[in-house]
């Protein structure tokens, strides 16, 4: 969709040049707010990926300030979310040094997202359908819940696939350690209350807390609770990842790249308000590269914007990015000062925040409504989903744009052409094609997958016409685009139509007709061909020479 002179100067123009005082205290307070669903969540959400906890709140501190300054979206919370960490966690799984693995890993993926904002590839995020990109996340959701049992039973699950988990987590249920289950169940019960009772109390935050206080206060972990390694108190300073040995993290980074790009482009859209700047495609892809660099000179993972915590940050009143920096602050000023006290956390109440922030992303009842809209939409959210869960969430995401794609070309393939037997007429509401014309319009641009059925339809059209049509009007009015394999295709439709006696008309775009000639001779090949400025024109000659044989 083009963007008018007026958004594009919005975009063009940097929001802290616009920044009102007034807006600095909801800023904050948001800020503030969104810091408290922020640092809990990138805390198990590196637990997902196999990775320290300090990981994920390196993510969540510098990158997500650098987001802020460069990004286009006025609510997007960018740190780390559950899809990326389940992508991450495929990618770096087999890798020696995982952490190291996460570092680069978010370096990879800053190149691919620089390059495709070099190149202007914002419109990638469109490739991927809604329902698609559902059951993706309600695969991720299903994969994600259940690699967390063995923390939640504390005991060790065995297998790399979901369904080996699964029975795995199923057999050892008669191991688990009762403390363990008594925390792990106490919790999730906790956090869902608060989410179905209390829904503007930060949950997450109150557990981490309440968990941390009584382990400090009756020695949790001498009771067979087992608690996260220590998290080391401040930022590290900035360096380069070692990249020796890590050309295998290449292919795995695009994919992390895809998910953290159409993640964070769906979230900055669904949340933009009718005031807001529009939200730039192309602009998001350099911001995120920005962040996804600095993540990873600091140490930390993959980072992308999230669903739930823009929606924390919105819902908060932020004004601004500067909710984001202010979220940024918190989490630096929370590694600098309160460090010590994460090493209180039961890893049982870390694994019930990542449990239930993975129950969340199986949006049933947006399932439910794609199935009422369309079921073809639904199988495709199943299929995603099942792709999701047997392939892991690397191969899933490729599956989903494959999907989407593929489902792209279906539907622009069916039913490409439209026959016409009727035109507006200067003095008449509509005039009837006149006898011996047969018009026909594509409903769109017509390129390899779709000529096919072009041609089975035209050739249709002309037997089903009696008598048999001496003139073919073809409406290129709304076509522009000419694509080799139809170009050849069309070629060869013409060539036989018109050893069959048809004479070929052809509506030109518009633009100079000069060059528009040009091309539709380049596709109908040599011949004599009448070319005509408006459909109108076209009927009036048929008229006028059916009136001159009278």
């Amino acid at each position: 969709m083009s963007q008018s002179a007026g958004d594009v100067r919005a975009v063009n123009s940097w929001w802290l040049r616009r920044y009102r005082l007034s807006w600095l205290r909801p800023d904050l307070i948001a800020g503030l707010t969104t810091a408290a669903v922020v640092i809990p969540q990138s805390m198990a959400y590196a637990a997902i990926a196999g990775l320290p906890a300090e990981v994920g709140l390196y993510a969540a501190s510098v990158p997500m300030a650098a987001y802020a300054l460069a990004g286009t979206s006025r609510p997007l919370s960018v740190s780390v979310t559950s899809s990326i960490a389940a992508v991450t966690a495929a990618a770096i799984a087999a890798t020696p040094d995982p952490r190291q693995a996460a570092t680069i890993l978010a370096f990879y993926c800053s190149i691919f997202l620089i390059i495709a904002w070099a190149l202007r590839l914002g419109y990638v995020a469109d490739l991927i359908s809604a329902p698609v990109l559902t059951g993706f996340k309600i695969g991720i959701g299903i994969s994600i819940a259940i690699g967390q049992l063995d923390a939640l039973l504390g005991v060790s699950i065995e297998g790399d696939r979901v369904a080996q988990q699964l029975w795995s987590a199923i057999t050892s249920v008669p191991d688990a350690k009762a403390a363990t289950l008594i925390m792990s169940i106490a919790c999730i019960v906790a956090l869902l209350a608060m989410k179905r009772w209390l829904p503007r109390v930060p949950g997450s935050i109150i557990v981490v807390a309440l968990t941390i206080l009584a382990t400090w206060l009756w020695d949790l972990q001498d009771h067979g609770i087992a608690l996260i390694d220590p998290v080391p108190s401040g930022l590290p300073l900035p360096s380069l990842p070692h990249f020796a040995g890590s050309l295998h993290l290449v292919v795995p980074a695009l994919g992390v790249a895809l998910v953290a790009f159409v993640e964070s482009i769906s979230a900055a859209r669904a949340f933009q308000r009718p005031d807001d700047r529009p939200v730039s495609a192309d602009r998001e892809l350099g911001a995120l590269g920005l962040a996804n660099v600095i993540s990873s000179l600091f140490r930390g993972m993959p980072a992308g914007g999230g669903m739930s915590q823009t929606a924390v940050n919105d819902g908060a009143g932020a004004r601004s990015p500067m909710a984001a920096i202010s979220t940024a602050a918190t989490v630096i000023l929370t590694l600098l000062l309160l460090a010590p006290l994460f090493s209180y956390l039961p890893q049982a109440a870390l694994g019930a925040l990542v449990f239930v922030a993975a129950v969340g992303l199986v949006d049933i009842n947006t399932l439910r409504r794609i199935f009422t809209v369309e079921r073809r939409d639904g199988v495709l959210a199943i299929i995603a989903a099942l792709a999701v869960i047997a392939a892991g969430a690397l191969y899933g995401i490729l599956a989903a744009v494959l999907i989407s794609v593929l489902t792209l070309l279906f539907q622009l393939s069916r039913r490409p052409l439209e026959i016409v037997d009727t035109v507006p007429a200067p003095d008449a509401a509509q005039i009837s094609i006149p006898a011996g014309m047969l018009l026909v319009r594509p409903r769109g641009d017509i390129f390899f997958a779709n000529v096919q059925h072009f041609r089975r339809d035209l050739y249709a059209a002309l037997a089903a016409r009696d008598p048999k049509p001496t003139i073919l009007l073809v409406d290129g009015s709304r076509r522009h685009l000419f694509e080799f394999t139809a170009n050849q295709t069309l070629r060869e439709i013409i060539a036989d139509l018109r050893k069959q006696g048809l004479e070929i008309w052809i509506v030109l775009p518009p633009g100079d007709p000069g060059d528009a000639v040009r091309r539709f001779r380049q596709v109908f090949g040599p011949g004599d061909a009448e070319f005509f400025p408006r459909v109108s024109d076209a009927v009036a000659a048929r008229l006028d020479e059916l009136e001159g044989r009278d």
